[in-house]
């Protein structure tokens, strides 16, 4: 590793053993190889450690960090973060994988345009038991209106962004917070405070350990209160009141229906499990 890695690649893990081989091997590979890889394992109690001490004697590009219990997710997502020395910063998922040429390209635009600040692709979700796939396409808005583009984001949500490639100096303005819609709350607050593009390649694998399902990050269900608080806060650092409202009752219109859906897809797995049990 360089004593200055131009991209830092933060990846919290807990008990990841099944995949994480194969989610290091993809970074690893990648064309841009100017990057440090942070492991933070929140205490895993499985073959994480042994495998991740590993890799980290093979490449010296990996720093590999056990905390002495568990710290949390939100928390171990900034562990990661405030390790990093890059200038750009990713996270990575554990089950995730990515074409080896997604840091080079996505380092190539943030070179380009210091306005970017988030870069990512077009994805692919992986149910890593029965390999079944989905496509998830994304979009981006071109515009220099923020109100046309904060519209854009709402017609075009994607947690999956948060994987995407930030530029740190923006990125590390952000205070980290766990509630539902944390994610897209992140992405919003991107698309305010800088610009995002999107590459219209599959370049990432989402893996899920099985079917991947909604759910609470707080509670047994999902809970839009936080998000459209934290949103509100948002708007008003950009727009003026009546515009904030404007738009924040439009969020409230298309979360509100979104979390009844998510909700009830919960209440339907809960009853299957029952059932299940039952038998």
């Amino acid at each position: 590793m360089t004593n200055n890695p131009k991209i830092s690649i933060g990846m919290p893990v807990y008990n990841g053993h099944k995949y994480i081989k194969d989610a290091l091997d993809s970074l690893l590979a990648q064309t841009f190889t100017n990057f440090e890889i942070i492991i933070s394992d929140n205490a895993s109690t499985d073959e994480t450690q042994a495998i991740c001490e590993k890799y980290a004697a093979n490449d010296k590009r990996i720093r590999y960090i056990r905390q002495s219990e568990n710290i949390g997710s939100i928390n171990n997502f900034q562990f990661v973060l405030n390790e990093s020395i890059g200038t750009y910063f990713m996270w990575a998922a554990h089950d995730d994988q990515r074409d080896c040429r997604f840091l080079e390209m996505c380092n190539n635009i943030l070179d380009r345009n210091e306005k970017v600040g988030l870069v990512s692709s077009f994805s692919i979700t992986k149910n890593l038991q029965n390999l079944k796939t989905t496509t998830n396409i994304v979009g981006f808005s071109v515009s220099s209106n923020k109100f046309m583009r904060y519209l854009f984001r709402l017609s075009n949500p994607d947690s999956l962004m948060v994987y995407g490639l930030f530029r740190k100096k923006i990125l590390v303005k952000k205070n980290m917070s766990l509630f539902d819609y944390s994610d897209i709350h992140l992405t919003h607050w991107f698309e305010l405070n800088s610009n995002i593009v999107i590459i219209p390649l599959f370049l990432t694998i989402i893996g899920t350990d099985g079917n991947r399902t909604p759910y609470s990050l707080t509670g047994n269900y999902i809970c839009y209160k936080t998000f459209l608080a934290k949103e509100f806060k948002l708007l008003r650092n950009h727009f003026s009141r009546l515009i904030s409202l404007f738009l924040i009752v439009i969020t409230f219109y298309l979360f509100r229906k979104t979390t009844k859906a998510h909700n009830l897809k919960i209440k339907l797995n809960e009853s299957c499990n029952n059932s299940f049990k039952i038998l």
